[in-house]
């Protein structure tokens, strides 16, 4: 076995590599254990290896788990036997509320050795739905959302939808796909999704996604300096538009997806952490951006110049119009 070559596969998965692949390259059980022995290879799960050495990360974590779960890393779209799922794929994908979620799997093997550090959720991965993410492999975003519903409250279900929805991860069609082409462990999921997006009634203003949109057509058509999906550095949250020059956040805000117990508090302590970095927040509702769009422009302009902004911005932004949920 040329080491350099297993260092070469180990670099592509996160410092991982599989007995399976050690024996393609003609390593015997007795060698792997001598490998062992010497400090150059760590057993991190059963016919799963971590080049000693390599930084831990939690992709590495991620991707050890799913290769305990079986499937060729090289061809994991066709034979993937397991998939990171629930708030691992998430994460994955780059939903916010999820970026300290813990290492999960969706596979048909049961852990037969103690305290694995990793959640399995057992079920086939369907081929149908599994992407790969950063080499591992993973539920894509819409069937991601359909496995979250049947572990989380409905509002934070629903609050993960939007943001989906807004990001343009997933449209309302393939969320349905999902459902309809769900089988085994999904189900139930499925329901309570299909349910979801059945009751998500009419309400004063237009969806978060619409509303939010907006929102941004009027803030950047004003010429303000923000960055979309700002993602705020040393934190693990993004901001709907932000600027790290003038350190100002700007949000939209709806009483519907901010009223569960679990929201409230995660919203106060996100809230306090950006504050707490220095920046401004402003949140704006559908209200304000109905009935006040130039007081909007004119809070954020006061604020931008407040930390040094020059200016100048647009006399006026685009004009507003929002559609309400039908």
């Amino acid at each position: 076995m040329l080491w350099e070559e297993v260092a070469t596969i180990a670099t592509c998965q996160h410092g991982i590599v599989t007995s399976t692949q050690l024996g393609r390259l003609g390593t015997s059980h007795s060698a792997i254990a001598r490998k062992v022995e010497a400090a150059l290879l760590e057993k991190a799960y059963p016919g799963v290896y971590r080049i000693c050495g390599a930084p831990w990360s939690w992709e590495q974590e991620l991707f050890a788990a799913c290769a305990w779960g079986g499937g060729d890393p090289a061809g994991w779209l066709r034979t993937a036997k397991a998939v990171a799922s629930h708030g691992a794929a998430a994460r994955l994908h780059g939903l916010d509320r999820f970026a300290t979620a813990g290492v999960e799997i969706t596979s048909l093997k049961r852990p037969q050795f103690d305290g694995p550090a990793f959640t399995v959720h057992h079920g086939r991965p369907q081929r149908d739905f599994i992407t790969v993410v950063d080499a591992i492999p993973v539920t894509g975003p819409h069937r991601t959302l359909v496995d979250l519903a049947a572990v989380l409250p409905s509002d934070q279900v629903e609050k993960t939808l939007d943001e989906a929805l807004r990001r343009d991860f997933v449209t309302e069609g393939a969320v349905l796909y999902a459902i309809k082409h769900i089988d085994g462990y999904g189900r139930r999921g499925a329901r309570i999704m299909a349910d979801l997006l059945e009751d998500r009634a009419p309400y004063d203003g237009p969806s978060a996604s619409e509303f939010q949109k907006v929102l941004r057509q009027l803030v950047l058509g004003a010429g303000f300096p923000f960055v979309e999906e700002y993602r705020i550095p040393g934190l693990p949250y993004r901001g709907d538009l932000g600027t790290g020059t003038y350190m100002t956040i700007v949000e939209g805000d709806t009483a519907k997806h901010h009223s569960g117990r679990q929201d409230s508090e995660y919203d106060r302590i996100r809230g306090n952490d950006i504050v707490a970095a220095g920046y401004a927040v402003l949140r704006f509702t559908p209200e304000d951006l109905k009935h006040r769009p130039e007081w909007i422009l004119d809070r954020i302009e006061r604020t931008l110049r407040s930390r040094g902004w020059p200016g100048p911005r647009t006399l006026a932004g685009p004009p507003v119009t929002l559609r309400a949920r039908r």
